[in-house]
């Protein structure tokens, strides 16, 4: 069965997806080849040989298929990393023995952290809300301008 499903107008109403699917997705399109090793974060069963290769052909399309929006998610990513990080230094700044100077020296590898995290699950959603026809892909989006000129 495919997702969604159309009616005769071209309408999609989507049907109940396992909740199961969403989870291996994301851990198929985060972090690819050893998904399948890392199953259990999401109480999964481990799938066969057949079905990891399977699994990995299928990220593979998703991916590919929001593979123009890398950049635009990469920005987003970084945005969210920077506010986080400005958020919570305020608050790490009243924990015990965390000093201004700690907390500039880690600025660097806490905004990659955050970055990362944001990246995998806007990426992840992204291709699951492609693949189940929820969001559809129009154009070609090539790049960002440094500047508003």
């Amino acid at each position: 069965m495919t997702w969604p499903i159309s009616n005769n107008d071209g309408y999609h109403k989507m049907q109940k997806l396992p909740i199961t699917t969403l989870y291996r997705w994301y851990l198929y399109d985060v972090i690819g080849e050893e998904a399948n090793k890392n199953i259990s974060l999401f109480n999964l069963s481990p799938v066969s040989e057949e079905g990891n290769e399977k699994e990995l052909e299928d990220s593979e399309e998703r991916l590919i298929e929001i593979s123009p929006l890398l950049p635009l998610i990469k920005l987003y990513a970084d945005m969210n990393a920077t506010y986080t990080y400005e958020v919570q230094s305020k608050e790490l700044l009243k924990t015990d023995g965390v000093t201004p100077e700690l907390l500039a020296a880690s600025s660097k590898s806490l905004k990659e952290f955050y970055s990362t995290m944001a990246f995998n699950g806007i990426l992840s959603l992204l291709s699951s809300a492609v693949e189940l026809d929820l969001v559809e892909l129009h154009g070609t989006f090539t790049g960002l301008k440094e500047t508003d000129e």
